[in-house]
Parts: C-alpha cells; sequence; structure tokens
C-alpha cells in the first residue's frame, strides 16, 4: 500500500518521510491504517514501531527504553501501552530521518527493555483523598501534582464520603478553570450543564481519576454524546464522528465545524485518548 492513501492525518511532508523510512527500511513489512502507520515482523506480523503522523511531524513510538536513548522520550502514558511503547521520537524533518530509521532497526532487533511503565508522570506517593481531611489549596495541588487518588479506598462512612465529594468538587472546579469556564466543543458556559468528563472511565483506568489530563470540560449534551461513543479525539485533538449522525439534534451537536478548544494546562493525555478510541472503534492495536 501506498504511504499516504489512509493516513488522514498527514501532509505531503509526512508522507515523503514514511516513503524515506520505507526505502531505508525495505526488509521490514510496512502497512498503513486511518491514523497510524506500523512496521512489522515475524510470522504474526507483530508491530514493533508505530508511527502517528500528523502535518508538520511525526510521532514515532517503540519498545525502547527512553533512558537509554539521547533521543527518545517517554510515551504520555499510564497503562499498559507503555509497557509496550514506552518512548517517543518526533520527526520534525528529513534530518530526523536517519535516527528514526536506526531506532526502528534497533527496536527490530528485539532490544529488551524494563517492564516498568513510563509517560504521564505519577508520584510514588499518592494522597487518597478519603483518608484524610485536606484544605482545598492542598487537594488543588495534589490535582495539579497528579498525586491525588478518588475512590480508590473504601467509603464506608460518612467521614470517607464527604472528603471524597471535597475532591471531586475541586477536581471540577479546577477541569472548569482549564478551559475558561465552557464547553470544549462548543459556546455553552452556564455552570450548571458543564460537566467534568473523564476520556478513560471511571471504572476502565481509576488511577486516573483524579487527573486533569483524563478529564475534559464538555456540556451535558457533548459530554453523553462522548461517552456514548458518537465522538471522540485524535492524539492532534481533531474531532473524530465515530457512529452515523442518526438525528437532525445530533447532525447539529456533531456538526462538520466542529473543533476542539484546547485548555491552558494539562492537555488530554494520548494513553487516555487512545483508550477512548479503543472503545470507540478507531484503534489499529
Amino acid at each position: 500500500m501506498d504511504a499516504g492513501t489512509t493516513l488522514t492525518q498527514s501532509s505531503a511532508a509526512t508522507r515523503s518521510w514514511l516513503q524515506s523510512l520505507r526505502a531505508r527500511l525495505p526488509d521490514f513489512e510496512y502497512s498503513e491504517a486511518k491514523y497510524y502507520a506500523a512496521f512489522r515482523t515475524g510470522p504474526a506480523r507483530r508491530a514493533f514501531a508505530y508511527l502517528n503522523p500528523a502535518k508538520r511531524s511525526i510521532r514515532l513510538f517503540l519498545p525502547l527504553d527512553p533512558g537509554d536513548e539521547s533521543h527518545l522520550r517517554p510515551t504520555p502514558s499510564t497503562s499498559s501501552w507503555a509497557e509496550r511503547f514506552p518512548s517517543v521520537f518526533r520527526i520534525a524533518g528529513d534530518q530526523d530521518l536517519s535516527v528514526a530509521a536506526g531506532l526502528i532497526a534497533k527496536a527490530q532487533a528485539g532490544f529488551t527493555i524494563d517492564q516498568e511503565p513510563a509517560g504521564v508522570r505519577v508520584s510514588v506517593d499518592p494522597i487518597h483523598v478519603e483518608m484524610q481531611d485536606m484544605n482545598e489549596d492542598v487537594i488543588d495541588s495534589a490535582i495539579r501534582e497528579n498525586r491525588l487518588r478518588i475512590g480508590m479506598v473504601p467509603t464506608n462512612s460518612e467521614l470517607a464520603l464527604a472528603r471524597q465529594r471535597r475532591g471531586q468538587k475541586r477536581l471540577r472546579r479546577l477541569t472548569l478553570l482549564n478551559y475558561d469556564l465552557r464547553c470544549a466543543l462548543c459556546d455553552v458556559v452556564n455552570p450548571s450543564l458543564l460537566v467534568a468528563s473523564h476520556i478513560a472511565g471511571w471504572a476502565a483506568a481509576p488511577e486516573a481519576r483524579g487527573m486533569l489530563s483524563n478529564i475534559i470540560c464538555l456540556c451535558r449534551f457533548h459530554d453523553v454524546l462522548f461517552e456514548q461513543g458518537y465522538w471522540s479525539l485524535a492524539d492532534d485533538l481533531a474531532v473524530l464522528r465515530v457512529r452515523k449522525r442518526d438525528s437532525r439534534v445530533i447532525r447539529y451537536l456533531l456538526n462538520d465545524g466542529l473543533r476542539f478548544r484546547e485548555p491552558h494546562e494539562h492537555r488530554p493525555a494520548m494513553d487516555f485518548l487512545h483508550q477512548h478510541r479503543m472503545r470507540c472503534g478507531l484503534e489499529i492495536w
């Protein structure tokens, strides 16, 4: 398959870089899907490198330890995805292709890695909101540092439940502030119509319940459509409409001009978006 025939977020430049990598690595099988390309090997055709091309760059995900190569950075992840691909390299021009080809070859050679997940930096000293009394400043600080854990311990007392509600209230407030007190998809600004919407669900990613990178400020209308899998987000935050919009109201809410409004900080993490797209049937791994 020719590069670029299915990669909807790529450009002429990034497609040419993919072609160059294919030419440099002729012994490796190459494949494409809608948002990702991959190099594969062996009878099982197992992918050992994934490439996510955008307009001006390509993110290359590899099963290499990010600490062993100065070119690599940790994959922004907190789940099993990072165990397979804990490192990422950004291709931003022709000058990066030789490095990328070398990293792909190294990955194919079966370089062993430490299986500890890398990515979104989670403190080794988490704070369980139900376990202690904290004022608002302490809770806010724990949320910003990815340290707050919600609902990870039994809430078999009114005191624990009250502490949990306090943590959820602060999490909602910081989420709304992160998005300027408005829905990330539309112009709804009424606080009573805004919710802190989790990307990776409450049950699916309990360790991420208190992470701002796992939460988007949405209006109640776009939140329920997000939860039900009518739309998702690409890694570059382009809006992806997943299901047929079989209603005039849904077509209006998910119109073709829809754009995601990025937050001030705590951009949605790639791993959580990956999990949501997996649930919506958009991912290839």
